[in-house]
């Protein structure tokens, strides 16, 4: 309802997401629903926003849907995501189903976020965290947080301390690794560099392998330290990285939490 929308836009407007959660573009919510209610979300975002939203891609192979219905903050690019249905993108659909199954937030493979419209586009994921109707076990659809990998290794690397590497990190978790981020001139460092290590992480049941190679500057008044600085560093890094996604996962529960007291409240109005 527009009352929900309004509740959740001054809950996330107080988050401050652009200098507290780095990376993170946004909270939604995406219904879930049998192929053929497509009126029914297309009228809750009519509700939500007071404009007049189409579910798409029209055409799917599934039985089910998930279109975003609520996405905050409201700006051009998340208004450019409303009504996306993504449960007809294989990546998205893994990371839901996954998110079911383990009743806990779960992230998606790498995927291009529908709000990725300009010239420099990111590689991103999804954390999903299935939200169920109030006394009931039926999954009513998903909060979630689209996020831009590349803004969230940027603040890692730079936001306490500029740190004197390079890194390349991909998702691991199938046979086939993806990229999600790489830093400018990582190739031709890489190839020059004396000292490289790599580390393996878990990201919201995704396994992640960032590569850490150090940079001319990092030899820099640093003799004999090598590998084990540049040890210690990746570490650190990897650290950054996963507390960076679970205080935002921590944001995902509270909106979850949010959205389902905007339900109730609707519940008891009709």
């Amino acid at each position: 309802s527009y009352t929900g929308s309004f509740m959740a836009s001054s809950v996330i407007d107080g988050l401050d997401l652009e200098n507290r959660f780095a990376g993170m573009r946004g909270l939604g919510f995406a219904r879930m629903m049998d192929v053929g209610e497509e009126a029914a979300a297309e009228a809750e975002l009519a509700r939500n926003y007071g404009n007049p939203f189409a579910v798409w891609p029209v055409e799917t192979d599934q039985t089910m849907r998930t279109p975003i219905v609520l996405l905050e903050p409201q700006d051009h690019k998340n208004e450019s995501a409303l009504g996306y249905d993504m449960y007809s993108d294989p990546a998205r659909r893994a990371g839901m189903m996954g998110a079911m199954a383990a009743d806990a937030p779960v992230a998606s493979g790498p995927v291009q976020l529908v709000q990725e419209t300009g010239e420099e586009k990111q590689h991103g994921f999804l954390i999903f965290l299935p939200y169920r109707l109030p006394d009931s076990e039926d999954v009513a659809g998903f909060v979630y947080a689209p996020f831009r990998a590349g803004d969230l290794h940027t603040a890692a690397l730079t936001r306490a301390l500029a740190l004197p590497v390079v890194v390349e990190t991909r998702d691991v978790t199938l046979e086939e690794p993806s990229d999600l981020y790489r830093s400018p001139d990582f190739e031709e460092i890489a190839a020059q560099s004396e000292f490289s290590v790599e580390r393996a992480f878990d990201v919201a049941g995704r396994t992640w392998r960032m590569t850490i190679v150090a940079t001319p500057a990092f030899a820099d008044g640093r003799p004999g330290l090598g590998v084990i600085a540049l040890g210690l560093i990746s570490v650190l890094l990897a650290l950054a990285l996963s507390a960076t996604v679970r205080f935002q996962m921590d944001a995902l529960e509270s909106a979850r939490g949010l959205h389902s007291n905007a339900e109730k409240s609707l519940k008891e109005k009709d």
